[in-house]
């Protein structure tokens, strides 16, 4: 058994007899290597290696996996709907109303709060009355999941996590084939990183570069799973990497940079005329994530089990704010060249938030008929039945009130904040810039006090009523 348990540092070493090993062994290799993986995790592990990988893991795999779900606290989403009690009767009956819809369609009658909000949506949808999405808006939220909105001269701050290419580039390269390039933007001493991704954009924008991630501090490996297919990474050109680590250096790799892709022909184009990239790989097109230094492998690894360990993460990002936006109290807009992004605070009254979004947005000139409203719930460790119930009774309400007004919205993300933090949504409101300013917010607000969804519909959208 002490011949399978390896605590050298270097990573490519093979834990044999891994998908044999007693629970008692798998607890022993996790004290030898330094694993934070309970005994959940290492059988999750052991199942996956033994089953779809078909091969014992390298010291190198488990401890990334290891430092990935250190990352994840508990699983809320996983938490059982069925038995929790709402206080308000109205919230109430909906929710039966829906567990009786599941039933109806043959599913199970337990879902989780992350499924929750897409059943409510589209069951309470109406036919006729839904916008088309802004295509590749991904919302990615961490432990802090707060908008923290400072103004200063002609400057705005969203900590919103993640905003991805739709709100980043003026154009965005959406097909992403095998062999395409990955590489990353990283800023300069001269530069911060918002301003090097603008400046880069407007240099290179023609190229049609996709973004995949704003990485912060973070690193690259939480990222990962949420690649759009397989990938041969090699981290040998990036100068702060430390290959001797091993997998717990991809935590710190590629930190506070863009992570974006393009055609081999494009990249090459862009690095000749003195593009500020690194290039550090390609997709494949398998499922599996492959890191090297040079020669040397650090690991490999699915991207479908990675992104079994749910990871949260958290980076800001500073974009120029618009001149004169009408934003008020705790509600923040952003903006690029092609799209405006609204973000507030609903602890207790998600309707109020979501009219103050509504207010500001078509205040600003959007095509709302193009909008798309993502949520972020933020639930304490270890949430209760109790703490459930009242996310639930955040999330009704809201999603009745989107489908109502036909706002198509993006999944929802759940993520954990301390032990003691009740739970509370973050509203984030993106659309397509127009020309067309409305400053209807009152009216909109009245409409829905009194729960006229039709009103609220022609005000937001009066290019679709008059046709």
């Amino acid at each position: 058994m002490a011949d399978n348990r390896f605590t050298a540092e270097f990573c490519a070493k093979t834990v044999l007899g891994f998908c044999r090993f007693s629970l008692d062994s798998l607890s022993a290799l996790a004290n030898d290597l330094s694993l934070t993986l309970n005994q959940a995790g290492l059988l999750h592990c052991q199942r996956y290696f033994a089953g779809e990988a078909g091969r014992d893991p390298t010291i190198g795999e488990l401890r990334l996996i290891a430092a990935l779900s250190a990352r994840t606290g508990s699983l809320p989403a996983a938490v059982s709907l069925a038995e929790i009690n709402l206080p308000d009767t109205n919230d109430a009956r909906v929710f039966a109303d829906l567990m009786r819809q599941r039933k109806a369609l043959g599913k199970e009658n337990s879902p989780t709060l992350a499924d929750l909000a897409t059943t409510a949506t589209a069951y309470l949808a109406r036919a006729g009355r839904k916008a088309k999405a802004i295509a590749g808006l991904s919302l990615h939220v961490g432990e802090n999941a707060d908008i923290a909105a400072r103004s200063d001269a002609a400057r705005l701050t969203l900590s919103v996590g993640e905003i991805s290419a739709a709100l980043l580039a003026p154009k965005a390269h959406t097909s992403r084939a095998a062999g395409d390039f990955l590489l990353v933007l990283r800023p300069t001493s001269d530069k911060s990183l918002d301003r090097a991704v603008a400046d880069f954009f407007a240099q290179f924008g023609a190229y049609h570069p996709a973004p995949l991630a704003l990485i912060g501090p973070e690193g690259l490996s939480v990222h990962l799973a949420a690649l759009p297919m397989g990938a041969e990474l090699d981290l040998m050109p990036l100068a702060d990497f430390d290959a001797l680590r091993g997998a717990p250096a991809l935590l710190d790799a590629c930190a506070h940079s863009l992570l974006l892709t393009c055609p081999q022909s494009a990249a090459m184009a862009m690095l000749q005329m003195g593009a500020p990239l690194t290039l550090i790989g390609r997709l494949t097109a398998g499922d599996n994530i492959t890191a090297r230094y040079g020669m040397q492998p650090l690991c490999t690894i699915s991207r479908k089990f990675l992104a079994t360990f749910r990871v949260t993460h958290h980076v800001k990002v500073t974009l120029p704010a618009p001149e004169a936006a009408p934003f008020t109290g705790s509600v923040a807009c952003t903006e690029n060249d092609t799209a405006r992004l609204c973000g507030t605070k609903a602890d207790d009254a998600p309707e109020a938030a979501l009219s103050a979004l509504l207010a500001a947005m078509t205040a600003i000139g959007t095509r709302m008929e193009n909008a798309v409203l993502g949520t972020v719930l933020t639930l304490p460790l270890g949430a209760d039945s109790n703490t459930i119930a009242g996310a639930v009774s955040l999330l009704l309400p809201l999603h009745r009130f989107a489908a109502e007004l036909a706002l198509p919205t993006a999944a929802l993300r759940i993520v954990t904040g301390n032990r003691h933090s009740a739970p509370s949504l973050t509203l984030f409101l993106a659309a397509p810039k127009d020309d067309t300013v409305s400053p209807i917010g009152d009216e909109i607000a009245a409409a829905l006090r009194k729960s006229d969804f039709a009103a609220a519909r022609r005000l937001l959208y009066p290019r679709v009523a008059g046709k």
